[in-house]
C-alpha cells in the first residue's frame, strides 16, 4: 500500500507541480492584464481586448485602437528579476517598406556599406542619429520639424529601443517593476509620435506647408526639391515655387528660380549678380541663366568675378558668354584671356572658339 502511494506521488508530483506553477502564472497574467487595461484607459484606447499570451501567459496584454492605429501592449520576460514593457503599433496607412525607422548603429553603417543608403531631410542633428528608408515624398512630407524633434528626443533615450520596421512601430523598455508608472505616461507620446508618422491624407499640400514653414534652410530645400519630382505638374507645386522665390535662403530661391524657368529669370538675374552670397550660388545662377544673361550684367559680373577671384563665377559668365555670341561678348572674353591665369584663361579660350566670332 505504502509503494502504491508512493508511486502515486512520483506519477502526480510533475503534474501538480506544473498545475501550481501555472496558475500562478495565470493570476499573475491575469493582474498585468488588468494592469493594461488601466493603461489603455488612461490613453483614450477603444475596442480594448486580452491577449493571454503564449504557454502559461508568458506575454500577457491586450489590443486596442486608438483611431486607424492598432495598439498591442504586452509584458514579456527581460531577465530573472524584470520584466520587458512593450508597445507595438500598426496601420499607418501605407505600404511597410515605404517608411523605415531606426537608430543610427553599427547595423545601419553596415547596411549602407552594402549599397543600401538611407534618406537624408536635410536635418544634420536628425540624419546623423536616424537611419531612414522608404519613399521620399513621404518621408519628406511625414518629418517636419516638430516630429524630427520628438524623434531624435525619442531615438536618444537609450535605455528604451525604438523603431519602425514592417508597418509597425515598436517601443520596448525593460523595467524591474511590476507595471511602472512611466508605462502610463509614455504610451500616449509613442501614440503621438505614431499619428505623426501616419501618412497625411494629402501629401503634396503637407509638402508645401513643410517647404514654407520648416525652420531649416537645408530641410526646406530637400522638401522643395522631393515635391518638384514627385508632383511636378500640380498647382500646389507651382504656387510652393512661387512662394520660395522669396525664401531667407539663396539655395531655396535658387532651386525655385531654375524650376520655374522663365518666370524664374529675374530671380536667377538678383543671385547672379550677388557678389557677396555664396559663390556655387551665384555662379550655378549663372549657368542657369546661359545665353539669357544680360551682356551689360554679365561684364559687371565678370569683372567683379576677376578682382575678386570668385573663379566659378567667371568662367560660368565666360561659358555664357561663348554660348550667347555676337559681337559685344568679344572684348569680354578677351579680357578674360588675357586677364585670366590657369583655368580662366582656358575657359576664356575655350569660350572665343564657341562663340565663333573673328
Amino acid at each position: 500500500m505504502v509503494d502504491l502511494v508512493g508511486a502515486f506521488f512520483v506519477v502526480a508530483l510533475p503534474t501538480l507541480v506544473g498545475w501550481a506553477i501555472y496558475s500562478v502564472q495565470n493570476q499573475h497574467a491575469l493582474s498585468q492584464i488588468e494592469d493594461w487595461k488601466r493603461v489603455a484607459s488612461v490613453a483614450g484606447l477603444r475596442d480594448v481586448e486580452a491577449v493571454r499570451g503564449g504557454t502559461f501567459g508568458t506575454r500577457p496584454g491586450l489590443t486596442a485602437r486608438a483611431g486607424q492605429l492598432r495598439v498591442e501592449l504586452s509584458t514579456g520576460q527581460h531577465s530573472k528579476t524584470s520584466s520587458m514593457y512593450r508597445f507595438a503599433i500598426s496601420g499607418f496607412g501605407y505600404p511597410a517598406e515605404d517608411l523605415v525607422l531606426r537608430r543610427e548603429d553599427m547595423g545601419s553603417r553596415i547596411v549602407k556599406s552594402l549599397g543600401r543608403s538611407d534618406l537624408h531631410v536635410g536635418d544634420p542633428a536628425f540624419d546623423d542619429q536616424l537611419y531612414v528608408r522608404g519613399a521620399p515624398a513621404l518621408v519628406h512630407a511625414v518629418f517636419d520639424a516638430e516630429t524630427r524633434r520628438d524623434t531624435i528626443r525619442f531615438f536618444a533615450d537609450e535605455s528604451a529601443e525604438m523603431w519602425l520596421s514592417e508597418g509597425e512601430l515598436c517601443y520596448e523598455c525593460a523595467d524591474h517593476q511590476l507595471m511602472p508608472r512611466w508605462v502610463e505616461r509614455q504610451l500616449p507620446l509613442v501614440l503621438d509620435f505614431a499619428r505623426r508618422v501616419t501618412r497625411p491624407a494629402d501629401i503634396p499640400g503637407r509638402l508645401a506647408a513643410n517647404v514654407r514653414r520648416d525652420t531649416l534652410p537645408t530641410a526646406r530645400l530637400a522638401k522643395l526639391a522631393a515635391l518638384v519630382r514627385e508632383f511636378p505638374d500640380l498647382p500646389v507645386t507651382r504656387d510652393t515655387l512661387r512662394a520660395a522665390l522669396d525664401d531667407s535662403s539663396a539655395e531655396v530661391r535658387l532651386r525655385a528660380a531654375v524650376e520655374l524657368k522663365n518666370e524664374g529669370e529675374a530671380r536667377l538675374l538678383d543671385l547672379a549678380q550677388d557678389d557677396a552670397g555664396p559663390v556655387e550660388v551665384q555662379s550655378r545662377a549663372v549657368r542657369a541663366l546661359g545665353d539669357q544673361l544680360p551682356l551689360e550684367e554679365g561684364e559687371e559680373i565678370l569683372s567683379e568675378a576677376l578682382r575678386s577671384r570668385r573663379v566659378p563665377v567667371a568662367q560660368a559668365v565666360l561659358r555664357a558668354f561663348g554660348r550667347k555670341g555676337g559681337p559685344g561678348v568679344v572684348s569680354s572674353l578677351t579680357k578674360g584671356l588675357t586677364v585670366g591665369r590657369g583655368e580662366l584663361a582656358v575657359a576664356a579660350a575655350h569660350a572665343l572658339r564657341a562663340c565663333g566670332e573673328a
